[in-house]
């Protein structure tokens, strides 16, 4: 069967780029794509604004002769919100590929950087992202509606009050239901675009709840940690599937990308009313007591006691597995690592209830590898877990 091609905006001036551009496309021999250039932003939201215009993906130039910077991305960003675009610039700046991504941007690519596999794996990343993005969001409004729905069903069903409640609790456990179900395929849509990932979620998760039973905390706040776990990477889908997957040191541009995460999975989730507070969870689950954390340089009092045993857990279950640039490191040294820094980064009540749970218990995380459990001295610190 023919490869259906892909539909590209093009808005860019300059002849030279426009025609690179089109040649390292066309160097793929699987790639089929079809360009319509134009060199002025005035005329490319004119044809955004046509009926019939139909593009898979965006390519736009920061510097044209009508508009410059960020404000052309916002341009075409408001003309065309559901279209994947991808910011083209002469600036290899980390400042503006941040705040270009923040601001909605698939991807951010360096003129002259761009060869042809890195230009095809990008357009189609994106146009991947927007879809899984657009499911989410379809599934937030439809679960929205379905609550609201039932709401209403409870509040008119019966006008005894005891009645009303045995009618609420159950449609909770309903609700309930549908949220869980609903966490379970985000986490899998999470672990199929990064395979090194896959499980990670549920390693977190299985040792976060392990941490918090020791802590003593209630059945319905654990329930919590569990769900928040299971989507606290949820904002990496926004990250681009090939610095995920990168078998070596990440640059600063891609460090301060995968940072991000934390907030993106904050943004999709602040709208689904949890009975837990899982999206402010999620966003402070990189945090540290010291406030060397981020994506907002929390300290010790403003962290939430969730979060601080989400980041415990996650740094264990990340140093125990397998990485693209590294083997896994093993349960000694995960556990030399919060050791070390308890009280530092990590919390001292939960650093002291994840050590009980690995003495008490055999030592597995995920089922990965765990490395030699033979403590041995080392006068350097273990790497850190990565974002």
């Amino acid at each position: 069967m023919e490869q259906k091609a892909l539909k590209i905006m093009l808005i860019e001036d300059n002849p030279d780029d426009v025609d690179l551009l089109g040649r390292n496309l066309a160097r793929l021999p699987l790639a089929r794509v079809e360009i319509e250039t134009c060199r002025l932003l005035a005329d490319a939201l004119k044809r955004l604004g046509e009926k019939e215009a139909k593009f898979d993906v965006i390519l736009v130039d920061l510097g044209l002769p009508d508009s410059e910077g960020l404000d052309t991305f916002f341009k075409v960003h408001q003309q065309a919100p559901q279209t994947p675009i991808v910011v083209l610039s002469v600036e290899d700046d980390v400042g503006l590929a941040v705040e270009a991504v923040r601001e909605g941007a698939q991807d951010y690519l360096v003129k002259g950087q761009a060869n042809s596999e890195l230009l095809w794996r990008s357009l189609h990343y994106s146009v991947e992202r927007m879809k899984i993005e657009e499911a989410l969001r379809q599934a937030r409004d439809e679960l929205e509606i379905r609550v609201r729905e039932r709401t209403a069903e409870l509040a008119t069903a019966n006008a005894s009050l005891k009645q009303m409640v045995i009618e609420v609790s159950a449609a909770g456990e309903q609700v309930r239901g549908a949220l869980l179900g609903i966490i379970q395929v985000i986490s899998l849509i999470i672990e199929t675009r990064d395979p090194y990932t896959a499980g990670h979620q549920r390693g977190v998760a299985d040792l976060a709840q392990a941490i918090a039973r020791r802590l003593g905390l209630p059945k319905e706040r654990i329930e919590g940690i569990r769900v928040a776990a299971l989507v606290h990477d949820l904002g990496k889908i926004s990250t681009p599937a090939e610095i995920l997957a990168k078998p070596a040191r990440l640059s600063e541009v891609e460090m301060n990308m995968i940072r991000i995460h934390p907030q993106s999975g904050y943004d999709i989730l602040k709208r689904v009313e949890f009975p837990w507070p899982i999206a402010q969870i999620v966003l402070q689950h990189h945090e540290r007591l010291n406030g060397s954390g981020y994506p907002e340089g929390l300290s010790a009092p403003d962290i939430l006691l969730e979060a601080k045993i989400l980041a415990v857990a996650d740094v264990m279950e990340a140093m125990c597995s397998h990485r693209p640039y590294r083997p896994a490191l093993g349960i000694e040294k995960a556990l030399t690592e919060i050791r070390r820094n308890r009280g530092i980064l990590y919390d001292p009540m939960v650093v002291d209830a994840c050590l009980a749970n690995f003495n008490e218990t055999t030592p597995t995380v995920s089922g990965k590898d765990q490395g030699s459990h033979k403590t041995t001295a080392s006068s350097q610190p273990p790497p850190l877990a990565t974002p």
